[in-house]
């Protein structure tokens, strides 16, 4: 599948110069410029399509090894740039993945992303749980920040670009796997609700830090009044959205499904929402578009849309009205109920999900695998990965009695998060090549080790044997 994963690019490279000669002779005429441009087209889509296609069965051989989807995307990507650049096209792979219709196919994924990050959190329930996930954020955030940024300066880049996006990288902690993580599982004690909390306002925080970083690293200098005016533009846009996004979605949500209650128009208004909310982020404050994102998603999980029910949904209906027997009634009223709430997280796995693999194999794609195998390069993302688990485990202490070691594994689950900074510095030019792949090393380890003692640590709780 790699090989055949190889050819694509090779035969992609052909495109490479017919794209040149495109614009050439688009200039002069001629049908040979049109032709040209519908060549390069053709070789983007059938890239795109390969990506995806590679990272859904990487996430899938993930899942069956016990491992989060994200490590089979990120894998797929790293094994096809190995294979890649034995065969001597490493270079134009990375060139491949810079072209204008994939590097957009990429950045929709990862808003999507942010946007279901932002649709698994619910404001209210992090609200009661605060008292506890706001210290168990705040020292999952500040101690690995400190430690990214002394690391840094000792081990990396010498320059405050790197050192800012190694420490914002090593504070993110991934809600999402760990909810499916925990679903696997059948848990649903303290230390659940005490990570969600925890996790969203540590996503909130680090987009917040990630909005001033991106402002530091823009100038070139460390500007403490601009630094302060990054935070408060970002965290203001963050507020600001969200109210607004309470004030307004419900009224316009309501309109537009008497306009038109389908799937698709559902579909269509949220991702006007994702993708409004980060640009007008962008505008606004020149923030990443990922945080507007993230807000949007946010606001409309709060917001109960009244379309229609899905076709699945719609069944389900009619037949637990025709159920007599009240223990099946009650199963389905349970299915029932939980599809409803999360009609819009279905509603993106089913349409769009597959935007988010071809996004991590885009990423894994850009580490160059054989460049680690330097000694020097390999221990120093090793004791990059040792800091990343040793700063978060302290959080756990503050979490409820009886689960706190539950609550500091959970939190040393970087997965996405860690892995969309850490993006977002090679692409402004923050990480070179190899401190990329350092950094990328140590969000897998940190993702992979977790999921080991946290199993083992929900089943004695719950009073299971481990698997």
């Amino acid at each position: 599948m790699l090989l055949c994963g190889t050819a694509v690019v090779a035969a992609t490279n052909s495109g490479d110069d017919t794209q040149s000669m495109a614009s050439h002779q688009a200039k002069h005429g001629g049908v040979g410029g049109e032709h040209d441009h519908h060549a390069a087209i053709a070789h983007a889509l059938m890239a795109i399509t390969f990506l995806a296609f590679l990272g859904v069965l990487g996430g899938r051989i993930a899942r069956a090894c016990k491992y989060p989807s994200v490590l089979g995307y990120l894998v797929a990507g790293i094994l096809l740039n190995v294979v890649a650049t034995l065969c001597g096209r490493g270079e134009f792979l990375l060139h491949l993945l810079e072209r204008e219709g994939i590097v957009i196919a990429g950045a929709l994924g990862v808003n999507l992303l942010m946007f279901r990050a932002g649709l698994e959190e619910n404001v209210g329930e992090m609200v009661q749980e605060a008292k506890r996930g706001v210290w168990v954020a705040l020292t999952g955030m500040v101690l690995p920040f400190i430690g990214g940024l002394v690391y840094s300066m000792l081990f990396l880049e010498q320059h405050i670009g790197c050192h800012l996006f190694t420490a914002a990288s090593l504070t993110a902690t991934s809600v999402g796997i760990n909810v499916e993580a925990f679903k696997s599982l059948g848990y649903s004690g303290p230390a659940n609700k005490c990570v969600k909390c925890a996790g969203g306002i540590d996503d909130v925080g680090g987009l917040c830090l990630l909005g001033a970083v991106s402002g530091i690293v823009a100038t070139g200098m460390l500007d403490w009044a601009e630094l302060t005016q990054s935070v408060i533009i970002s965290l203001g846009f963050v507020v600001g959205s969200i109210w607004l996004g309470y004030m307004t979605s419900r009224w316009v949500s309501n309109k537009l499904a008497q306009i038109d209650a389908s799937e698709d128009m559902k579909l269509c208004w949220m991702l006007m929402v994702g993708i409004g909310f980060g640009y007008a982020g962008f505008m606004i404050g020149r923030l990443e578009m990922i945080i507007g994102s993230f807000c949007g998603g946010l606001v409309l999980d709060a917001v109960q849309m009244q379309f229609a029910d899905s076709k699945m949904l719609a069944d389900l209906k009619r037949w637990h009205a025709l159920l007599s027997d009240e223990a099946v009634r009650k199963e389905m009223g349970d299915k029932i109920h939980h599809e409803e709430h999360a009609g819009l997280e279905s509603l993106i796995d089913g349409k769009c999900r597959w935007l988010i693999p071809l996004f991590f194999v885009m990423v894994g794609a850009k580490v160059d695998l054989l460049s680690l195998m330097d000694w020097k390069i390999f221990f120093v993302g090793a004791g990059a990965t040792v800091l990343a688990i040793a700063t978060k485990l302290p959080a756990g202490f503050f979490g409820p009695k009886g689960s706190r070691w539950i609550v500091a594994w959970a939190m040393v689950i970087r997965g996405e998060v860690g892995l969309i900074v850490a993006n977002l510095a090679l692409m402004v030019g923050a990480f070179n090549q190899e401190t990329f792949g350092i950094i990328v090393f140590t969000m897998v380890l940190s993702t992979a080790i977790p999921m080991k003692p946290i199993s083992i640590l929900v089943r004695n709780e719950m009073g299971l044997q481990p698997a």
